[in-house]
């Protein structure tokens, strides 16, 4: 008598799919996606790494992500999410932002606030 493995579906957690600007150390913006680890597992399955492309012509504004074991980016995996950070590409929005060295104060009730200048 022999067996069969019962996978169970993804289950598809509340969460969503972002792509953000992030600068490390004022360096320069870069792409940062987050897709929650259920859609990423059930659209890529267990693929370490992937292979990026960027739309022109009719597919302008697209991207194309395809699991590939020489693929060139390593996603990082966490508990709920998968995370895929991009170089520095020339499209992203780049700005410079300076905040200032913020006040703190005792707040009443015990604790700090802390106070933009």
């Amino acid at each position: 008598m022999g067996f069969s493995l019962i996978v169970p579906p993804a289950k598809v957690k509340t969460g969503s799919f972002k792509i953000a600007t992030v600068a490390r150390q004022g360096g320069a913006y870069k792409l940062l996606m987050s897709i929650p680890s259920a859609i990423y597992t059930q659209h890529f399955g267990a693929a370490e790494r992937l292979t990026i492309q960027l739309g022109d012509g009719a597919d302008a504004g697209t991207m194309l992500l395809q699991p590939d074991e020489g693929g060139l980016f390593k996603p990082t995996f966490l508990k709920h999410a998968t995370i895929i950070r991009f170089p520095e590409l020339d499209w992203p929005p780049q700005f410079k932002m300076e905040a200032a060295d913020p006040e703190f104060r005792k707040a009443n009730g015990g604790g700090h606030a802390a106070y933009a200048a």
